[in-house]
């Protein structure tokens, strides 16, 4: 359940997964509940989901999904540039469809997207 909410995905959708499991109305309150509490910084990686799914799943890395899942999470080939500060240089799109920023806070990423739009 963490790890589904740390890739984006919506309780509506991780529901509509589990519920193939259990859909009483007690345990989707429990879930709901649980889902509102959960604290992201205790994310397991992606290779510890994907040892759990080869236990339950021993052809999981032959599958198509599985591959296309991987590559689509691999950004280890994309260039990678270590900055202090945002500035309105970061924003240039020439090549990439997006930039995806990991600042902290103070590093002008509110002020630098408000001036770019």
């Amino acid at each position: 359940m963490v790890w589904a909410k740390s890739k984006g995905l919506i309780f509506d959708d991780y529901w509509i997964w589990y519920s193939k499991k259990n859909n009483s109305n007690d345990k989707y309150k429990h879930k709901l509940n649980t889902w509102g509490y959960i604290d992201l910084k205790f994310t397991p990686s992606d290779n510890s989901i994907f040892n759990i799914l080869r236990r339950y799943y021993p052809n999981f890395d032959l599958l198509k999904e599985t591959y296309d899942f991987k590559k689509l999470c691999n950004i280890s080939n994309e260039q990678y540039i270590n900055i202090d500060y945002l500035d309105k240089s970061h924003f240039k799109f020439e090549d990439n469809k997006a930039i995806i920023f990991n600042l902290g806070m103070g590093s002008g990423k509110t002020a630098q997207t408000i001036n770019y739009f």
